[in-house]
């Protein structure tokens, strides 16, 4: 798991560039329904979804709050369910091996 710590403004700066992320995902979602473009898109639709996957906050669901003295996972307030119940499992992982 990779860890990035940054003030609120930087971190804020992220969570705006992941969100531009899924928007180009999107566009690029609708470009390739055009049946001229339907083969690119059968062939590259796997590696953009594990690519999607990567960059999803929601398969994490958070991230844990570093300099605190118990075991603390912060999420973001737009976590749908899917982020909460993974926030959950990924703190849980983590107690377990504390």
């Amino acid at each position: 798991m990779d860890v990035i710590v940054r003030d609120g403004f930087v971190g804020n700066i992220a969570v705006k560039f992941r969100s531009l992320a899924f928007q180009i995902f999107g566009l690029l979602k609708k470009s390739l329904t055009l049946p001229s473009l339907r083969k690119w898109r059968d062939a590259f639709k796997k590696r953009l979804q594990a690519l999607r996957k990567t960059i999803d906050y929601t398969e994490y669901g958070g991230a844990p709050l570093l300099a605190s003295a118990a075991s603390v996972w912060i999420g973001t307030a737009a976590s749908n369910a899917n982020a909460v119940k993974n926030a959950i499992r990924v703190a849980a992982g983590l107690a377990r091996r504390a």
